[in-house]
């Protein structure tokens, strides 16, 4: 059973800033090593349940990589797979606690397992996991997989069944086929066409059990908007205008999610019923979508990446801008009444408010 969220006293706006910072996204090369070159060691606490990824996940894993690899042929040497979120908190003992993702980065072990061999020649050593309460699932049964000893307990059982999958998976292709899927999980971002995690980090001060519950009582996922909220406040935050800019986007940001919240105003946008009780990610969604690739607008995350690209190379300030002004131009068409009627018939009829947008840009005026 899952432990209680710790009740606490609600952060301030300095605190939520300090919290979010450390959000990026991390190739999974990055992931093997700590700063001193050493194999990272991840810690899973007692209150994670053990390993339970099934063959089907493991098999859909592998594809997509797969389906990646053959995308990202000839393309940009930027492209790269993105796995869902990993949170973790670094601990005293030097290593990480794993809050959430551990089901993706055990997946991973299994794989490095399977490809040890081949990681070894590549010059590239696995991470290290160790489970607080599940025994002889730790280290050396990962690090040695023996599909024999899978009736032994239920840990075993899954963890020979994944390793099965990955085996199954490669029977029958060609031996390249193992190094070109390696080398495209574990390629730093020089090397690029790479897989990487978006490495959530908790700051020493938040509650790793309470995140926990948050993120699994009902399997409620980090969404696209919190994600960007991070990382627009990390690099506002980090930047020459100082924490002063961070705090104003803050701001802002609760101010623009609070107009949303206004169902006229929502309905008067969109024919469908908000998703979740944030809405603002109808901005970042209008802002992102034009130039997104096909395979991007498939991705559950696709918008986050968007927006990961884009605050590499511009400012914080710039890039909220844009996402005020998209708001700014639906606000006046809500507020003008003969606008107010044109488009609410529009989007009656079928048409999308990213099309009006378009349209309302790159169109002139007869």
């Amino acid at each position: 059973s899952l432990m209680p969220v710790i009740q606490r006293d609600p952060p301030s706006r300095v605190e939520i800033v300090m919290r979010e910072a450390g959000i990026q996204l991390r190739p999974v090369s990055a992931l093997l090593t700590d700063a001193a070159g050493h194999p990272a060691r991840y810690w899973i606490p007692a209150y994670q349940r053990g390993y339970r990824w099934t063959p089907l996940q493991v098999t859909q894993l592998l594809d997509d990589i797969w389906e990646f690899i053959q995308y990202s042929e000839g393309g940009p040497r930027q492209a790269f797979y993105c796995l869902q979120p990993l949170v973790i908190k670094a601990r005293p003992q030097g290593d990480y606690e794993v809050v959430d993702g551990q089901q993706r980065l055990t997946t991973l072990y299994i794989l490095l397992t399977y490809l040890g061999d081949m990681a070894k020649m590549l010059g590239k050593c696995r991470f290290q996991l160790r489970f607080e309460t599940r025994g002889e699932s730790n280290e050396p049964f990962l690090a040695h997989i023996d599909p024999t000893r899978a009736g032994e307990n239920v840990d075993f059982f899954h963890i020979c069944e994944a390793y099965r999958a990955i085996e199954q998976w490669f029977s029958g292709r060609d031996g390249m086929h193992k190094l070109k899927l390696l080398q495209h999980v574990l390629n730093d971002d020089e090397a690029g066409r790479n897989v990487k995690v978006i490495w959530f980090e908790l700051a020493a001060k938040d509650d790793p059990v309470a995140a926990f519950t948050r993120l699994n009582v009902g399997k409620i996922p980090l969404s696209n908007d919190e994600l960007i909220r991070a990382l627009f406040l990390r690099k506002a935050a980090a930047a020459d205008a100082g924490p002063g800019q961070a705090l104003r986007i803050a701001y802002e940001w609760d101010q623009l999610e609070k107009a949303l919240q206004r169902d006229a105003f929502w309905y008067f946008l969109s024919n469908a019923p908000p998703l979740g009780s944030n809405r603002i990610g109808m901005l970042f969604d209008l802002v992102a979508t034009s130039g997104m690739s096909a395979l991007l607008k498939q991705d559950a995350y696709g918008v986050f990446h968007v927006f990961s690209e884009r605050l590499k190379a511009s400012s914080a300030t710039t890039e909220w801008l844009a996402v005020k002004q998209t708001f700014m131009a639906l606000d006046e068409w809500y507020e003008d009444r003969e606008l107010f009627h044109v488009v609410g018939f529009l989007i009656q009829q079928g048409e999308t408010i990213n099309a009006l947008l378009e349209a309302a840009v790159t169109r002139r005026k007869a």
